[in-house]
């Protein structure tokens, strides 16, 4: 199934791949933070890597935060990784305003978004054809009903 970032919900993902369907659907890029908000850019949690085989993440400056404790969050079940090297991180300020230190939320089945991003990296040609392909259609269908236009 490929279909556009629009359509991209975890939720829906996973219910794609336990019933056999392979998705290949784009990530939107994370936005950047605004100059006053914390983190700042580059130590947003897409700047963090990480490592399947270990189960850690390891932030910009080296550190690794390992795996704490399960929690649910906006209805989902996340790991907690994080790390005790953060308080004495000179790049904290940068990172978080947590007391305790920073904090990457991972959902229980997140193996399945990143198997699929990697699927849409290696088939990038792939997602480029569609686009090509169905876009057009919509456009002429909006244009047909007198919709789309920017005056």
């Amino acid at each position: 199934m490929l279909t556009d970032k629009g359509y991209y919900n975890p939720d829906e993902i996973k219910k794609c791949v336990d019933n056999n369907t392979i998705p290949y659907i784009p990530e939107s890029k994370p936005k950047q933070p605004k100059e006053e908000s914390v983190p700042k850019a580059g130590f947003c949690d897409c700047d963090f890597k990480y490592e399947t085989s270990r189960d850690v993440y390891t932030c910009p400056e080296g550190h690794e935060l390992t795996f704490s404790v399960m929690s649910e969050k906006n209805n989902k079940m996340m790991k907690e990784y994080k790390s005790d090297s953060c308080s004495s991180c000179e790049c904290k300020s940068k990172c978080t305003r947590n007391k305790n230190g920073r904090v990457i939320f991972r959902w229980e089945h997140e193996v399945i978004l990143d198997e699929m991003r990697e699927r849409v990296e290696k088939n990038k040609d792939v997602v480029k054809k569609r686009n090509c392909m169905s876009e057009h259609p919509f456009g002429t269908m909006k244009r047909g009903f007198n919709q789309g236009y920017f005056y």
